[in-house]
């Protein structure tokens, strides 16, 4: 194993004053194969520690680049596998922190974090052929991206890959201060990309299964929130929230069903709970404010779709069985619906 410390403390004289740069990195690489390494730190203490571990010989390294420019910035590097793991650390400005795992083979991450303070970035993935980018402008905001990681604290026999995931993609971008992301993806091929734009905007991704896809954008205002959980395969969900303090809910729990929900102004709220197969939810809220939209639909093949443009609308959904279709559009303001169907099962 090799192992390096790097302690650099220069001294520049300007005007009888003394200004101090300590800036600290670690660098620990092991194993079968070649590694890459190239750390870059300009400012004052600045920390980085990259640790990588190849478990084969083939030529294919893992690579790690981190480039830390201003105070009191902490960037982590783990990568442990097969090889081919790459990933980028980009900070500029101070007290950022970047912490990124990798376990695997294959497996992509980037992170930047420029413009501002105090930013964190969470980044964990195992498996093969996952990637994640984490793109962050402001100060004060959050990202974590989990894709079935394997924390450090590993034994060799322990290392079956049991909680491996392979082929997923995330991305997350948040621009303004105090927003927060937090993405979890566990199986193959899902996909998830989050884009806020604002100050204190939250989104929850959470995917379990395969083929899962997932978009989110929150902007042109503030504090707005979004939750989507997908629990089976194929599902889909698309949020868009254009505003202040709007706020969407979309729990799929089955195979293939689809929900969009776009939601324009001020106020507005939205929840969707699909529970069985190839349902699909469709809610439009735009040109007014405070409208509220409710749909639950639990059976297969079901479809509702509300459209609502005025103020303070409400909007109410109840499906049960199979193949109820329920379509409500409320133009005004102060207007309510409420829809309840069951359809009787066949013998």
């Amino acid at each position: 194993m090799n192992k390096k410390l790097i302690f650099a403390a220069s001294f520049l004289f300007l005007g009888g004053t003394i200004l101090a740069q300590e800036n600290l990195a670690y660098t620990n690489q092991s194993g079968a194969g070649t590694n890459s390494s190239t750390v870059d730190q300009t400012g004052y203490s600045n920390y980085s520690d990259v640790d990588q571990v190849n478990t084969t010989s083939q030529t294919d390294p893992n690579e790690s680049d981190v480039d830390q420019i201003g105070d009191n910035n902490d960037a982590r590097t783990w990568q442990y596998g097969a090889g081919d793991n790459y990933s980028s650390t980009y900070q500029n400005g101070d007290m950022n922190d970047a912490d990124l795992q990798q376990l695997g083979a294959g497996n992509w991450s980037e992170v930047s974090q420029s413009g501002g303070d105090d930013n964190n970035s969470y980044t964990h993935q195992n498996g093969m052929m996952n990637t994640s980018t984490t793109d962050q402008t402001g100060s004060d905001n959050y990202s974590h991206t989990d894709q079935y990681f394997y924390y450090p604290g590993y034994s060799s026999s322990s290392l079956n890959y049991t909680n491996k995931a392979d082929y997923n993609e995330a991305s997350t971008e948040q621009i303004g201060d105090d927003n927060w992301s937090y993405t979890t993806q566990r199986g193959d091929y899902n996909s998830s990309d989050v884009y806020q734009d604002g100050d204190d905007h939250t989104s929850y991704v959470n995917s379990y299964g395969d083929d899962n896809t997932v978009e989110v954008a929150q902007y042109a205002g503030n504090n707005n929130y979004s939750d989507v959980d997908q629990d089976g395969d194929e599902n889909e969900a698309y949020i868009d929230q254009c505003g202040t303090n709007n706020k969407s809910w979309a729990d799929q729990y089955g195979d293939q069903n689809d929900i969009d929900v776009l939601q324009y102004g001020v106020g507005h709220w939205s929840d969707i709970d699909q529970i069985g197969d190839l349902n699909t939810s469709d809610v439009d809220q735009k040109g007014g404010n405070y409208n509220i939209s409710d749909i639950l639909q639990d059976g297969d093949m079901n479809t509702a779709i509300t459209y609502q443009k005025g103020s303070s609308n409400e909007s109410y959904v109840e499906q049960y069985n199979n193949s109820n279709g329920a379509y409500t559009t409320q133009i005004g303001s102060g207007n309510y619906s409420s829809i309840f169907q069951s359809a009787s099962i066949a013998n």
